[in-house]
C-alpha cells in the first residue's frame, strides 16, 4: 500500500492521519511533484482539504508547523 502522509508512526498517529487525509495527501503529493501550481497554492489546498474535513484547528496547526517550514525540503527533492 503506497503511503502519502510523511507523518510519523508514533501513538498511532500515521494511522489515523492517513485514514482521515490520505486523499489530501496523495493530491499534495502531485502537486509537489507535477509543480502546475505553486508550492505555496499546494499547502493551501492542503490545508483546505484538512479544513473541509472538519478539523480547522489542525489544518492551521499543519500548514504553519509542517507545511510552510519544511515543505520546501521535498518540494525541492532535497528529501525524496
Amino acid at each position: 500500500m503506497a503511503r502519502y502522509c510523511t507523518i510519523p508512526a508514533l501513538f498511532g498517529l500515521r494511522r489515523w492521519f492517513e485514514a482521515r487525509f490520505k486523499g489530501g495527501c496523495k493530491t499534495h503529493d502531485i502537486d509537489y511533484v507535477d509543480r502546475i501550481i505553486t508550492r505555496l497554492e499546494a499547502d493551501l489546498k492542503m490545508k483546505r482539504y484538512i479544513e473541509n474535513k472538519g478539523y480547522p484547528i489542525l489544518a492551521r496547526l499543519i500548514y504553519s508547523l509542517f507545511l510552510r517550514p519544511f515543505g520546501w525540503l521535498y518540494y525541492y527533492d532535497v528529501i525524496k
